[in-house]
């Protein structure tokens, strides 16, 4: 094999043209070293040329390779905070407006117009984890996918994770990490089931990246915790918005309170009110808690101060109390329960 063609299949090589300049380099002189005889008058000047050679090869190489492509995805690395030039007049007034760009959500984050595709969601994890969402930035990922470029990164009290989503349901179902360990310290990887911008491929990450798909929604962190707790957080959502439909309520209509609400401040109750609020105390001469069943969930109508709570058996008996505040009394008190057959929680049960 002659210098020229070992030079081109270096430079082809996918593995050697995603890594850093100098090791490229340095990988590529040893290479030459050991191909280059030893013997002879002209063993001093062969090296510097082919030296010269493989640089060109290089700079050819590292020219197609997208400049950005080495910070694309790395999770210890801040991502890029500063938004794109809005597409339109019109958005470009609303972000000109602190009033307008910025709006809480019901938890009290502000969460940039530009990210309203991500509120609700947002709201949710709030709501249903025990996740404390810290600040609301741009994810790398919005320039990955050829479907969506909506996508944002959370930083929250236990790490950072992307949320991307698609504009199809059950797109994000289809796609799956492709990972590449070989290179201790260079990990690439990248996605199946959803075609890709040009040149983002292989993507870098520091670590193993663990996802979690759900209808149009694609989760991805370098914290496999994180898996967990969107998993979790849709199993809840999903078997309370169940029972509350068994009875014919909108959970969209309600929040869902997190136990213990304690300290917390509920709009529209008195201060002991909410202090006494407790998924268990009310229900233990009503049902019989058993392992496996849904816990009981406490939620309040927005705009109003009624409290419901939802609760399924593990075998699918839906049950929904509607409580009372006794002033008086300074004691929550049962108004109604009510309870139908609904789906079992778990196959076979």
């Amino acid at each position: 094999m002659d210098i020229d063609q070992r030079m081109t299949e270096l430079g082809k090589a996918k593995r050697e043209a995603a890594m850093p300049d100098r090791i490229q380099l340095a990988r590529l002189k040893n290479a030459i070293r050991k191909k280059t005889p030893k013997q002879g008058v002209r063993t001093g000047v062969i090296p510097v040329s082919l030296v010269l050679c493989a640089l060109v090869v290089m700079i050819g190489v590292l020219a197609g390779f997208p400049a950005e492509q080495g910070e694309l995805l790395s999770f210890q690395k801040e991502p890029p905070q500063t938004a794109g030039t809005p597409k339109n007049p019109v958005a470009a007034q609303k972000q000109a407006s602190p009033s307008q760009a910025m709006m809480p959500n019901e938890s009290g984050l502000v969460v940039e117009e530009k990210f309203a595709f991500a509120a609700e969601l947002i709201e949710l994890v709030q709501e249903y984890t025990e996740l404390e969402v810290k600040k609301i930035t741009d994810s790398p990922f919005s320039k990955v996918f050829k479907d969506t470029s909506q996508a944002v990164l959370l930083e929250t009290n236990r790490g950072k994770v992307d949320l991307v989503f698609f504009p199809n349901p059950g797109q994000a179902e289809k796609v799956e990490i492709d990972e590449d360990f070989a290179v201790r310290g260079n990990i690439t990887f990248t996605f199946t089931g959803a075609e890709l911008r040009d040149g983002v491929a292989p993507l870098r990450a520091k670590g193993p990246t663990y996802q979690f798909t759900h209808d149009n929604l694609l989760v991805l962190s370098s914290n496999s915790e994180f898996v967990s707790d969107f998993r979790n957080m849709f199993t809840s959502y999903e078997n309370y918005r169940e029972v509350l439909r068994n009875f014919g309520l909108n959970i969209n209509e309600y929040k869902y309170l997190k136990w213990p609400e304690g300290k917390q401040k509920i709009a529209g109750l008195p201060e002991k009110a909410a202090e006494e609020l407790s998924p268990v105390w009310w229900i233990r001469d009503e049902v019989k808690l058993r392992a496996g069943d849904l816990f009981p969930g406490l939620f309040i109508k927005r705009g109003s101060v009624e409290v419901v709570s939802a609760y399924k058996t593990v075998e699918g008996i839906d049950h929904l109390f509607r409580l009372k505040w006794d002033e008086q009394n300074a004691v929550w008190t049962i108004s109604e329960h009510q309870s139908k057959s609904g789906k079992a929680l778990y196959k076979g049960k």
